[in-house]
């Protein structure tokens, strides 16, 4: 699923999340997210990690459904093996398609700490539905 927050009538912020996950009891799955402060509506474009305008932030979790407090996170660690990369190839009124690149570190939700260990995405598509 991929969903556009408008709240730009409470102070520009317009917010992408994309998620995808396995389903049911298992809590494995991906999420992206791009939050744009000054109300700039979602485009096709790339949008990269530590963006040096400051127009807009990117992240993403990864979640191997094995653990309640483990996730993988990018877009959250400095300096980073390979910025998060999200570029968005087609928006349409009902779907969005992509790409995404990236380095997910490890990191302890419980206590919060992120690890040097990562996964390293480097061809991750997405099609997902509007909603």
């Amino acid at each position: 699923m991929a969903k556009i927050s408008d709240l730009t009538q409470y102070g520009g912020l317009v917010s992408l999340s994309l998620v995808a996950n396995v389903g049911g009891t298992n809590f494995e799955g991906v999420s992206l997210g791009i939050n744009f402060s000054n109300g700039v509506p979602i485009s096709t474009g790339t949008y990269v990690e530590a963006d040096s305008s400051f127009k807009y932030t990117v992240a993403g979790v990864y979640s191997s459904g094995n653990s309640m407090t483990i996730t993988h996170g990018a877009g959250s660690r400095f300096p980073t093996a390979k910025p998060l990369s999200i570029t968005i190839l087609t928006k349409t009124a009902t779907e969005m398609t992509g790409t995404f690149e990236g380095a997910f570190y490890r990191q302890d939700v419980s206590i919060p700490i992120i690890y040097d260990d990562y996964y390293l995405v480097t061809n991750g598509e997405f099609k997902l539905k509007i909603n």
